[in-house]
């Protein structure tokens, strides 16, 4: 699959798949849309109720099924359609809730489909009966094949009719900086499968998400006097200490819910969502003073816009911080003087001055940024840009915009986040470049399957 951004329209285009007739399918937003082979007559298919991906069409040429991806609630389901748009319908209805299902495939003789399907956090390989004829009466109880612990992704049945491919992958990281001094890698705790680090400002404290569970942890610096703090289905992100280090901020989700925004004792208890509406938000970052939250609200789809607002702990009051439409991952400077945000397209970092209250834009980049991060005197902005045919760990200076390349990260395979896949970055203590080193095994099985 390829995909381009339509900048005028503000969609991404993305090819979806081939008729068995040549003709070209592809999406705009969540929209399928149809072309002849050479790409004329486009024209509108269907519209579905989220995001199409994964197209793939029956043996006989005259329907299709694709993955519907929902970005407000990270739910994903399977639905199928004539190839002329009509009878559209959801695959497998109130079956998993919430849904979590992808990639389906057919058996060459239409009889049998295979799909992906996520329960308890664990990805795994399971087939449905298409009795009869495409349409008429499809099985409602799909057979589970696989039982972890791998994460299956992507599954093929083989041309055969006997055998399913899938590739199952063993997921770990392992958590390191890098010595500027040596230019070599030196774990940190460890090297324990973490990412979304932050310390206390004392160096004392750290606090982590264990990947790939995403649970949210803290301890000493040592690594000792451990604590969890969140219980699986939540997963974590984006974590951050208050500056007396007495509270955690991140952003979490669950299956079928938006990212949003909690607040968590170090001591443990329950975490607490500072906005009691169903929002999207993700990146919390405190005011120097600890009583306040920045954060970003995430456009869904047909909604308003990206903003960037703020969040008073004592009023429990959310402001929208003025000209921040379209910006997101903020991150509030330690000395509470600037918030850094990126433009919606991601290639341009804007500084928002809290007393003038005035943005001005930092830095125009022909790629894109990743993670943001504040050097601990504030006085420096450190940046990743991992998802770049050259990526690498950046140090900018705020006084003057001058920007170092501190670490080329091309040589290294990094752990994938949670958002899209951009691995995460950060700093260890003394400002020292921070990273997951992806240690993830990945294998393609082959199963015989005998089908009645």
């Amino acid at each position: 699959m390829f995909a381009i951004e339509d900048r005028e329209n503000r969609l991404l285009i993305k090819f979806l798949g081939g008729a068995p007739d040549g003709r070209i399918f592809f999406g705009k937003g969540n929209e399928i849309w149809i072309a002849e082979h050479d790409g004329g007559s486009p024209h509108r298919l269907l519209t579905a109720s989220n995001f199409p991906q994964k197209l793939q069409f029956s043996p006989d040429g005259t329907h299709l099924r694709f993955t519907s991806v929902d970005p407000a609630t990270n739910a994903s389901s399977l639905w199928e359609t004539k190839l002329d748009g009509t009878e559209l319908r959801e695959t497998l209805p109130g079956w998993n809730k919430p849904p979590s299902e992808c990639c389906a495939g057919w058996t060459p003789d239409g009889k049998y489909s295979a799909f992906l399907s996520m329960h308890n956090g664990i990805s795994d390989v399971w087939t449905l009966r298409e009795e009869g004829s495409f349409g008429r009466s499809v099985s409602r109880t799909p057979i589970q094949l696989t039982t972890g612990p791998l994460q299956m992704y992507d599954v093929l049945p083989a041309r055969d009719g006997k055998h399913l491919f899938a590739i199952g992958t063993q997921l770990k990281a392992e958590l390191v900086k890098f010595d500027t001094k040596t230019s070599q890698l030196v774990p940190v705790l460890g090297g324990i499968s973490a990412g979304d680090v932050e310390f206390t400002r004392d160096g004392l404290w750290v606090a982590y998400v264990q990947y790939p569970e995403g649970t949210l942890w803290r301890s000493r610096a040592d690594g000792s006097d451990r604590l969890q703090l969140t219980r699986s289905p939540m997963q974590a992100a984006l974590v951050h200490w208050s500056p007396d280090g007495k509270q955690i901020a991140f952003a979490a989700t669950a299956p079928g819910k938006p990212w949003r925004i909690f607040i968590v004792s170090v001591d443990g208890g329950a975490a607490q969502s500072i906005n009691p509406t169903v929002e999207s938000e993700t990146d919390p970052s405190w005011s120097a003073d600890g009583n306040m939250l920045v954060f970003g609200h995430n456009a869904l789809q047909g909604g308003e816009p990206n903003y960037i607002a703020v969040f008073d702990l004592k009023s429990k009051q959310i402001t929208r911080v003025a000209g921040s439409e379209g910006l997101f991952a903020s991150r509030w400077s330690p000395d509470g003087k600037f918030i850094v945000a990126l433009s919606g397209d991601n290639n341009s970092l804007m500084l928002y001055d809290v007393r003038a209250k005035t943005w001005k834009k930092l830095m125009q980049a022909k790629e894109h940024f990743g993670y943001l991060t504040w050097s601990h005197d504030g006085k420096s902005l450190f940046y990743d840009t991992n998802t770049t045919n050259q990526p690498g760990f950046f140090k900018m200076r705020i006084s003057d915009g001058k920007v170092e390349r501190l670490v080329d990260l091309k040589p290294y395979r990094l752990y994938p986040g949670p958002f899209g896949g951009a691995a995460w970055t950060g700093l260890a203590v003394g400002d020292a470049p921070m990273f997951m080193r992806d240690i993830s095994t990945s294998e393609i099985y082959a199963f015989d399957v005998d089908f009645p």
